[in-house]
């Protein structure tokens, strides 16, 4: 009887996918275009022939595949703009939040066409994308979706709307779609283009108008791959699990990149992070608007970079909920610091075996830092290859970052318990636990110390806000025009200013906190001052010391080196020459960073 049920299942599987022209039979049979996809600066004819006449080639203008009963092509169609019509799928609510588009989108032409023997399809189906317009229009690489819109429309099973089963919400190979992807770079040139399984991606996001979508390469559809460069910093070119990424949570109708500005401000930290690109996203034609093209997290993403084989890795997010592999080895972890304390080094270094802690200091920095408030309860994954590997921590998902600049996490990883109100105990009990031993704690604050210096300094972020919103300035009316978020380009404008207003402060309100948490050893007064600032380390070195002064631009002002901590106590830090305002005192000594703020008047 099971072998009875099997093969009925396959013969289900077969005739779906034969519905959908992907499974044809034997006979080979080729289309032929008079152009191919791409941008046009005027409208042109296109033809369609098979290599046998006899067949009769039926094709679609709206995305689903072509059927024997569809329109037979018998003479050449005119492919023009389409951005004068009637907006179609864009009309359709996506949330109780979307709004209809306060314009009409900009439209191209999709051709879908294939050959047929009396009602037997021949061929594969062919999937075209023509832009009658100026690829200048768009600074951004180009995605085109295809699909039959009923995959992400229709009230039972559409996976785009709320429809009749909260559809949006659902997951797993059941909620996976058809589709047809092509990809377009910066100069309009086609690059990809291969069938593949679209489903919803994320979790809050999924209420939004504009959701994020999975993309899937796998033999059943063609490619089990996704082979292109996307990526110009990665060398890879090869992946299995692709996202189109819409920006999620507080960010939708705010600066829409700040997931790409974190990701970018800690690209070069000894972190994985997800490599992303900014697309424009067509579906069926049908202007998409801003989106993400990104990595996927996942067995396949750490196979790629870490040669790891992917039935040897444990992949886990949040409190050890289990993606990949299995979560006994980070159990076994956990409950070793409920029974040792780190106080003591002996067992400090143990955990140091099984956790790579310039990563974890890394990701620990990065997220407070950043002041991520959808963090530490929300968007952890870390991984560690089976056979003697170390957990490692991902950077993902910080839509929800640089909004407070005031935002005080640090304190809730070294205050005793209970933890703050918001946070589960899981959520910070192995950061927790980490800062109970000196030899960490110095590790991590003078690591921190440098980040402000170099990544976290307001020159630095003020200057990767200027390029994204240079980039983005030309691409944002057309999505506001589409989503209506945000509001405004002008609200746009005001809103990234918002995002250089964090840039300025932050780095002063970290340093600070710092300051408060773990008390430095530098002594400096008076503060404000407006001639000499007597300085004092409350820890002996015999090793040099270094002092450097930094404006609010990152610039140096002062530079200072003493032989040892007696002659360091001896100097005064002499401000008479410099302009009022506020500046960052860095005091190196024994390898450890310590700052100060300074007000001159």
């Amino acid at each position: 009887m099971k072998y009875y049920a099997r093969l009925l299942i396959l013969l289900f599987v077969i005739l779906h996918f034969v519905s959908l022209g992907q499974i044809t039979n034997t006979k080979s049979t080729s289309l032929v275009f008079t152009h191919q996809s791409g941008f046009y600066q005027n409208s042109f004819i296109l033809d369609i022939s098979a290599n046998d006449s006899s067949l009769n080639i039926h094709y679609t203008t709206n995305g689903s595949a072509p059927t024997y009963i569809d329109s037979v092509f018998t003479h050449p169609i005119l492919i023009s703009n389409q951005s004068e019509k009637e907006n179609t799928l864009s009309v359709i609510s996506t949330s109780a939040r979307w709004e209809e588009p306060k314009e009409l989108v900009c439209k191209g032409n999709i051709i879908r066409a294939m050959a047929f023997q009396d009602t037997t399809p021949v061929s594969t189906v062919y999937s075209k994308t023509y832009f009658v317009e100026n690829k200048t229009k768009y600074s951004f690489p180009i995605v085109s979706i295809i699909t039959d819109s009923l995959n992400l429309f229709q009230e039972d099973s559409g996976i785009y709307i709320i429809g009749n089963n909260t559809n949006y919400s659902n997951r797993g190979r059941s909620w996976e779609r058809l589709a047809h992807l092509e990809y377009f770079d910066v100069d309009g040139e086609s690059q990809l283009k291969q069938n593949i399984g679209i489903r919803i991606h994320g979790n809050k996001g999924r209420t939004f108008p504009q959701k994020s979508l999975r993309l899937y390469a796998r033999s059943e559809y063609g490619n089990k791959k996704f082979n292109y460069q996307f990526f110009p910093d990665k060398e890879i070119s090869s992946f299995k699990r692709l996202i189109v990424r819409a920006a999620s949570s507080t960010d939708w109708k705010n600066t829409l990149f700040k997931n790409e500005l974190a990701q970018q401000l800690t690209a070069n930290l000894n972190l994985s992070h997800q490599a992303s690109i900014p697309v424009i996203v067509f579906i069926n034609g049908e202007y998409w608007g801003i989106h993400h093209l990104c990595e996927r997290v996942d067995e396949y993403y750490l196979n790629e970079y870490y040669k790891v084989p992917k039935d040897s890795i444990d992949l886990l997010s949040n409190n050890g909920i289990v993606e990949q592999g299995n979560a006994s080895d980070f159990l076994d972890l956990i409950n070793y610091l409920e029974t040792h304390s780190l106080i003591d080094n002996t067992h400090y270094h143990y955990v140091a075996e099984l956790v790579d802690i310039t990563n974890f200091i890394d990701y620990n920095i990065s997220q407070i830092f950043l002041s991520n408030t959808d963090w530490p309860n929300n968007n952890i994954k870390f991984w560690k290859a089976q056979k003697n590997g170390k957990w490692r921590w991902i950077m993902t998902d910080c839509d929800e970052s640089m909004n407070y600049e005031h935002y005080n996490v640090l304190s809730d990883f070294v205050n005793p318990m209970p933890y703050h109100q918001y946070f589960p105990e899981w959520s910070t009990f192995l950061l927790h636990n980490l800062l109970k031993n000196e030899l960490f704690k110095r590790q991590f604050r003078s690591r921190f110390e440098t980040l402000l210096l170099n990544n976290f300094s307001t020159t630095n972020i003020l200057h990767e806000i200027s390029l994204l919103k240079n980039d983005y300035a030309s691409e944002v009316i057309g999505h506001i025009n589409r989503w209506g978020a945000p509001a405004t380009f002008a609200d746009w404008q005001e809103i990234v200013e918002g995002l250089n207003a964090f840039a300025a402060l932050r780095p002063i309100e970290m340093k600070s906190q710092l300051n408060d948490v773990f008390k430095s050893p530098i002594i400096m007064y008076p503060n404000p001052a407006n001639d000499n600032i007597h300085i004092s380390l409350l820890i002996e070195s015999n090793s040099r010391i270094y002092l450097n002064m930094y404006n609010l631009l990152g610039e140096c002002v002062a530079r200072n080196q003493y032989e040892n901590a007696t002659a360091f106590n001896k100097s005064m830090l002499n401000v008479s020459n410099l302009k009022a305002g506020i500046y960052t005192v860095e005091i190196e000594v024994n390898q450890y960073r310590y700052t100060h703020k300074i007000v001159v008047e």
